[in-house]
């Protein structure tokens, strides 16, 4: 199990992070230094939903194109609510 850092976790500079790696301008070297953003997120997912939740719904606001709010959509957000939707599903609705 991953720890999360001792200091707050800022969801705003997370979603963005995890928004780059999706960006059809990042370059294919920056996504490999970028696998560590999906790890934290997937993290987050299964030990700390309501967490989580805030990303992944940070990361969706701003989502410039259907194709990020798809991976989006048919990633993380899915987990959460296949493995928490009893907890997140009031936040998600909102």
């Amino acid at each position: 199990m991953q720890r999360l850092p001792d200091d707050d976790i800022c969801t705003a500079n997370l979603a963005e992070l995890y928004l780059i790696c999706f960006s059809e301008e990042t370059e294919f070297a920056l996504v490999d230094s970028l696998d560590s953003t999906f790890d934290v997120v997937d993290d987050l997912v299964r030990l700390h939903p309501m967490l989580a939740s805030a990303v992944v719904l940070t990361s969706i606001s701003p989502a410039e194109t259907a194709r990020c709010i798809a991976l989006v959509a048919a990633g993380p957000l899915e987990d959460l609510i296949a493995s928490h939707g009893d907890q997140v599903i009031d936040r998600i609705g909102q």
